[in-house]
C-alpha cells in the first residue's frame, strides 16, 4: 500500500510540472510597433511569443536591424541584448489601451518618452 501511496504521488508532482518559458510574457505586447517620435528615422519593434525581438530602423537611406530579449509583465518591459560588443539592460514602464492598438513606454533610466502604434 505505501508504494502505491507513493508512486500516485510523484505522478501528481510529474503531471503539475509544466513549461514556464511563457509565463513572463504577457501576450498585450506581441506583435508589431512602430515608433510615433520620427526625429530619428522610423522604428518597428516586433515582440515575438517566445521572448525574442527585433528592431527594424530606417533612417533616410540607412537601414538596420537588431535583435533583443525581452519580459514583459504587463507593467514593465525589460529589453537585453549586445550592442557594439556590450551587453545591455533597458527598462520601460509601459501602458498599453484598452483597444490594443497604442503603446506608451518611458524609459525607467533616463525618462525617454514615446509613442508605439500597432502595425
Amino acid at each position: 500500500m505505501p508504494i502505491i501511496m507513493m508512486v500516485t504521488m510523484l505522478s501528481f508532482g510529474f503531471a503539475s510540472c509544466s513549461s514556464d518559458d511563457d509565463d513572463n510574457i504577457d501576450s498585450s505586447i506581441l506583435g508589431t510597433w512602430e515608433e510615433q517620435n520620427y526625429y530619428d528615422g522610423i522604428w518597428q519593434w516586433t515582440f515575438n511569443s517566445n521572448g525574442k525581438g527585433s528592431c527594424k530602423v530606417v533612417d533616410g537611406k540607412i537601414s538596420y536591424t537588431f535583435s533583443y530579449d525581452f519580459s514583459f509583465d504587463g507593467k514593465t518591459l525589460t529589453i537585453s541584448g549586445t550592442e557594439d560588443g556590450k551587453k545591455y539592460t533597458d527598462r520601460y514602464t509601459v501602458t498599453i489601451s484598452s483597444d490594443g492598438k497604442t503603446m506608451n513606454w518611458v524609459d525607467t533610466d533616463g525618462g525617454y518618452k514615446t509613442v508605439l502604434k500597432k502595425v
